[in-house]
């Protein structure tokens, strides 16, 4: 009695019996790198540093400098030091030349002066570029802009609208359009 209470103390019938093995857990994507969460981040050609993150990123299987992300937020910063924000659905950034493809509510605001919205857009970080060929709605202080397009560069000094633009000003920029 002695010696089976001193084996089963011991750890010696627990070999016996079968061990239960626990799955793994599922992963998404497992051939693929991704993350939970995503940060790219940098500076542009003006030294300025700029910031994206994302709920969750995963690398393009095919093809390695694509770099899918998903619930995109982001910050750039003027050469002036004021900065200005960036919210989109999806990305697909290219790691290679350092732009990124936006898709799904895209809205750029700079706080006090502006806030675009588009459907999609593409951004060059490197030189703070913006250029999207599907309608637009910027809205000011002063006014409204509705565009087909619209290009943004020189550090958003000069915004060019394209295709069909229509512009109310005067009021509080969200009155009806004529």
């Amino acid at each position: 009695l002695l010696t089976g209470l001193f084996l089963q103390q011991a750890g010696f019938f627990s070999m016996f019996v079968p061990k239960q093995v626990v799955p793994p857990p599922p992963v998404k994507r497992a051939e693929q790198i991704s993350s939970e969460v995503s940060d790219v981040a940098g500076f542009d050609r003006e030294q300025q540093p700029y910031k994206l993150s994302a709920k969750e990123g995963f690398q393009d299987k095919d093809k390695p400098n694509l770099v899918h992300l998903e619930q995109l937020v982001g910050s750039f910063r003027k050469k002036t030091g004021k900065s200005y924000d960036l919210v989109s659905d999806k990305g697909l950034y290219d790691t290679k030349t350092r732009e990124i493809d936006l898709t799904g509510n895209v809205k750029i605001s700079e706080p006090g002066r502006m806030t675009a919205t588009m459907s999609k857009a593409h951004v060059a970080m490197e030189t703070k570029h913006l250029t999207t060929d599907v309608p637009v709605e910027v809205v000011t202080d002063t006014g409204q802009i509705n565009a087909g397009g619209m290009k943004i560069s020189d550090d958003g000094k000069t915004i060019l609208f394209l295709n069909g633009v229509k512009a109310r000003f005067g009021g509080d920029g969200k009155g009806d359009m004529p």
